[in-house]
């Protein structure tokens, strides 16, 4: 394509993503948080000085992979990306090293600048910079508000000579911001510029409206920063409508096509939470109800009922007949043809909807009340009106709406409820975050993978008194947490990104094993919330240990102090095989829950930190310990019986009747049957080989003429068995020191290595010869 001067696009601007198989692509790498490649073993350490952390995986040639998060500024621009590439713009840059020509090539030699951003669609083009810090800061941003509001005219020169005048597109000039504060006169100076401030609450908005209304959503981010511009192509549209006074408002009764009224319609969303829109009463629509709109559409379905809107500016109404007595009129009104011109009371869905239709059909029509710029409390209090009358609706839907409803309620309980199910749904809408997608809300399907619910880690949220506790007694004021903030929404801020900071370093422990879900028994709703105890715990440790008020610490900056003490868990995590890591956080009915799971935690953090020991953890060590002590001595019997039979069985069926003294090539081993047959009671004498040792019957096993016969099921290699032996029976050995403890257990005790050695026996010894061992 060719602009206005001759020039192609490619001389101007930098590679974009131009189809739905490139925007794709791109987005799929965007989406990520981390970085992997494979390396030969050799550059493993040097990987490892750069920042790289093996993964464990190992491939066929020989080379292992390796990974590192990204940095904190590209997470930021991937975020700002996919946002864009949700609301569904055309075109959109290609990696980091995107460049806008700055200068006429005619005029001497070509300057081109770097742009974090760029995506067009066919009456808009979105150009962006972000700023991020690891930590929250105040800087100066002065020089670099200057620098991009000098830059912008000569983008927009450009632009605009490849797509032409003609194609009269708005910009929109933003800077993105993360976890930085920006200064009052910085502030000042950018609205001066023209150039919009986007920060950490913003971009959480405009991730969730991505995510839960789609391409729709593109005309609440128009809404924002072209209020009252005029949108190409809408002027002079007309339709028949009738006016008149409903309660003693001005109202008019039409329809419309729908895309004639996305375009400027606006959602005064609680999420957005904008001053100009107090009091904000609608809650954000699901994805998944707008997909069954869209189907209901294509399917020919209609609905015969009106949405409710508001003009906030008179319209042109033509009258063509007048009944004043009645005050109606019929005319021809004359729609506003601006953006964030018709603010959505009732219908949200129903509008939103068409947008999700596959057939396109420009039939289609949506019928409207529309009032004359009536006031935002009015507004609300219509909204109230007509919902307040509908059926009462499940406890999940409610805690999802806690959010909403509560977020500053006077009661202290309701509003850190409400804090804590808000923070919740906007971290399952943070792009590549490590909960991104993974609730099981009330509008999508149950999965392994998308299996945590908000009502269940809104109570973690609220036991483990991150964002504060109840007084103790009436007269006590309620406790600030570690991350309670001065108001509700800073609170919120300062929890999500706490949460976010802390599981991002959970699930880059061992990512296949937190993406599995549920099966992994990791990211599921007991591990999540005992996970948030152990946060909180944690801060409390913190606090003790270096005198530090952890409250006072940027979240990210509180996570990176917390990283000592976290590394045992992190270790375990990344290192633990399937098996040992389902033996300690399983979920055991009947055995605790969340408790036993978080006491799990403490004990790997305790291993290394052995004054880190919780309320409850010392009873439940004790507690813990007798339970595996009984089940280690169940298993210890019921292996060394089962091995007993086995063996038995076995030679019997090789030997036949003569299987003691032909299946049992050692003189002394077949005496010792003998003499202690002889010594036991002669009414309740048994079978010789039964009264052998465990050690006898490691020699039976292992003799030459009897291993044939048993190397398919005793033939077990364990953990610490080298490579290459021939017979892996030192399993019975091991089993025969660990028994005994059980004989003997008034100066021993089991160890960790000893239940995890009888788990992997038992597994493998069900596995061959059947479930009763």
């Amino acid at each position: 394509m060719s602009g206005a001067d001759g020039k192609t696009k490619s001389e101007l601007l930098g590679i974009r993503a131009t189809t739905k198989v490139e925007r794709t692509a791109e987005y799929k790498k965007r989406k990520q948080r981390f970085v992997q490649r494979r390396i030969h073993q050799a550059d493993r350490e040097k990987s490892v000085a750069e920042g790289w952390s093996t993964t464990g995986r190992q491939y066929k040639d020989g080379q292992i992979q390796v990974e590192r998060t990204k940095s904190h500024d590209e997470i930021l621009e991937n975020r700002v990306w996919s946002v864009l590439y949700h609301f569904g713009y055309d075109e959109l840059n290609v990696g980091r090293k995107f460049k806008i020509q700055i200068t006429d090539s005619n005029k001497g030699d070509e300057v081109w600048k770097q742009v974090d951003i760029f995506a067009k669609d066919e009456d808009t083009v979105v150009i962006a910079e972000c700023k991020s810090s690891a930590t929250k800061s105040s800087a100066s941003f002065q020089k670099d508000i200057m620098e991009f509001a000098a830059l912008k005219k000569s983008f927009a020169k450009s632009v605009t000579a490849l797509y032409g005048k003609e194609a009269k597109l708005k910009f929109i000039w933003l800077m993105v911001t993360r976890n930085i504060i920006l200064s009052a006169n910085d502030l000042k100076r950018a609205e001066h510029e023209q150039i919009n401030i986007v920060g950490d609450r913003d971009l959480r908005y405009y991730e969730e409206i991505a995510r839960n209304i789609g391409k729709a959503a593109k005309y609440q981010f128009l809404a924002e920063f072209l209020e009252g511009a005029k949108v190409k192509n809408l002027e002079d549209h007309q339709v028949p409508a009738i006016r008149a006074k409903v309660g003693g408002h001005q109202a008019y009764y039409f329809m419309a096509p729908p895309e004639r009224l996305l375009p400027i319609a606006f959602v005064n969303h609680r999420s957005l939470r904008d001053p100009t829109g107090n009091p904000a009463y609608q809650r954000l629509v699901k994805r998944k109800r707008l997909n069954q709109i869209g189907q209901f559409l294509d399917d020919g379905g209609f609905f015969p009922n009106s949405i409710l809107v508001n003009f906030k500016k008179r319209p042109r109404f033509d009258i063509r007949q007048s009944y004043e007595d009645r005050q109606i009129a019929f005319g021809d009104l004359f729609l506003p043809d601006a953006y964030k011109t018709a603010w959505i009371i009732d219908g949200q869905h129903r509008l939103y909807g068409f947008a999700e239709t596959n057939k396109k059909r420009r039939a289609n029509v949506i019928a409207v009340v529309a009032f004359e710029n009536i006031s935002r409390e009015m507004e609300a209090d219509l909204f109230a009106t007509i919902n307040g009358k509908q059926a009462k609706v499940s406890k999940n839907i409610l805690d999802e709406l806690e959010g909403d409803l509560k977020f500053d309620s006077e009661d202290f309980k309701s509003r850190i409820g409400a804090i804590a199910s808000r923070s919740l749904a906007l971290l399952d809408a943070e792009n590549g975050g490590p909960f991104n997608d993974r609730f099981n809300t009330p509008e999508t399907e149950e999965s392994d993978a998308a299996c945590l619910t908000i009502s269940e880690l809104k109570k973690a949220i609220v036991q483990s008194g991150l964002i504060g506790k109840p007084g103790s007694t009436k007269d006590r004021p309620p406790q600030p947490g570690y991350a309670t903030r001065t108001t509700s929404e800073e609170t919120l801020e300062a929890l999500s990104d706490l949460l976010s900071a802390y599981f991002e370093k959970i699930r880059h422990a061992n990512l296949d094993r937190w993406e599995l879900g549920r099966p992994s028994h990791l990211c599921m709703n007991i591990g999540v919330a005992g996970h948030i105890r152990l946060l909180a715990a944690l801060c409390d440790y913190l606090a003790v240990e270096t005198k530090q008020d952890p409250a006072e610490l940027d979240p990210e900056e509180l996570v990176e102090q917390l990283a000592s003490y976290v590394e045992p868990v992190l270790k375990f995590i990344a290192e633990a095989s399937d098996a040992d890591f389902e033996s300690h956080f399983k979920p055991v009915f009947g055995s605790g829950g969340p408790p036993r799971y978080f006491f799990e935690l403490v004990r790997l953090v305790n291993q290394d930190f052995p004054t880190f020991s919780p309320h409850g953890f010392d009873d439940y060590v004790n507690t813990k310990s007798s339970e595996e002590s009984r089940k280690a001595d169940e298993q210890v019997r019921g292996i060394i019986d089962r091995t007993h039979v086995h063996v038995i069985e076995v030679l019997k069926a090789a030997y036949g009747e003569r299987y003691y003294t032909a299946g049992i090539p050692q003189k002394e081993i077949r005496m010792k049957g003998f003499e202690r047959q002889q010594d036991a009671d002669v009414n309740e004498q048994l079978d010789p080989i039964t009264y052998l040792d465990l050690v006898d019957l490691k020699k039976i096993v292992e003799h030459k003429n009897n291993w044939p016969h048993f190397e398919a099921t005793m033939n077990i290699k364990m953990p610490d068995d080298r490579k290459g032996n021939a017979k892996n029976i030192s399993w019975f050995d091991t089993l025969n020191d660990i028994r005994k403890i059980m004989a003997h257990p008034a100066n021993r005790s089991y160890k960790a290595s000893h239940y995890e050695f009888l788990n992997i026996l038992e597994d493998e010894l069900q596995k061959r010869l059947g479930s009763s061992a």
